[in-house]
């Protein structure tokens, strides 16, 4: 036959049950591997749950004493709240009792100021009119005095101007006396004055005219002298020398 031999075949299923064997054990060690696994994944998950269990427990421990913390906290705030309020309200009765019995001193005390004004007001109205009568009464002594004086005043005034205008009369006559006596004088001394004054722009006059002359002679010998030359003198200097005088001195 030229199929495997018997030896061959036990051979090959000695081999497949080996392989099969050392499968089957791989597969058993996975499985106990895995169910290794899946019991630590629970005892890992177990301390999980009980750690959280723990957390939880102790948050929830801590939750309440800080709500009671807090509440304990509130009661005390609303008691110090309510002890604030109780201070409060009798320290407000207190400074309102003080502030009612302040108001009633003070307006005693405005009472008292106004009456006592009213009565210095009073005195001093009193004494102002007592004042007033008294300086009217100087005012019209003191205006009786005033006309006294301006009707004596008036009076020295118009016995000065009559004894001023008598005075004036008088040196007005006397003015008059002596106006007379000097008119006359002024008269003579214009007359005088004015004689004066002719008698002497004639005799001016006079010189002139002959000193002239004089120059004129001297002049037409003196021109027959020179050989035919004819010099012309100015013989007429003094004369031109006094003639702003005449001219002053004549009367026109």
């Amino acid at each position: 036959m030229n199929g495997p031999s018997r030896g061959e075949i036990e051979a090959r299923l000695a081999a497949q049950k080996s392989w099969t064997e050392t499968r089957v054990s791989a597969i058993d060690m996975d499985v106990k591997t895995l169910i290794m696994r899946m019991d630590e994944r629970d005892r890992l998950e177990a301390e999980r749950r009980a750690e959280f269990n723990r957390l939880e427990a102790e948050r929830r421990i801590e939750r309440d004493r800080l709500e009671a913390a807090r509440r304990a906290q509130e009661a005390e705030r609303l008691a110090e709240r309510s002890r604030l309020d109780a201070e409060w309200r009798a320290e407000r009765d207190r400074m309102e009792t003080e502030r009612n019995r302040l108001e009633a001193e003070w307006r005693a005390e405005q009472r008292a100021e106004r009456a006592r004004l009213d009565a210095e007001r009073a005195s001093t109205e009193k004494e102002r009119r007592a004042e007033r009568a008294r300086l009217e009464a100087e005012r019209h002594q003191q205006q009786v005095e005033r006309d006294r004086l301006e009707t004596q005043r008036r009076e020295e005034f118009e016995k000065r101007l009559d004894a001023r205008c008598a005075n004036i009369e008088q040196t007005g006559a006397e003015i008059k006396a002596d106006m007379k006596d000097l008119k006359k004088t002024v008269i003579i001394t214009a007359i005088t004055a004015t004689l004066a004054t002719v008698f002497g722009v004639a005799a001016l006059n006079a010189t002139l005219l002959s000193g002239m002359v004089a120059s004129f002679e001297s002049g037409k010998s003196a021109i027959r002298t020179q050989g035919g030359k004819t010099f012309v003198p100015l013989p007429f200097d003094g004369a031109l020398r006094l003639a702003p005088a005449v001219g002053i001195i004549a009367p026109r």
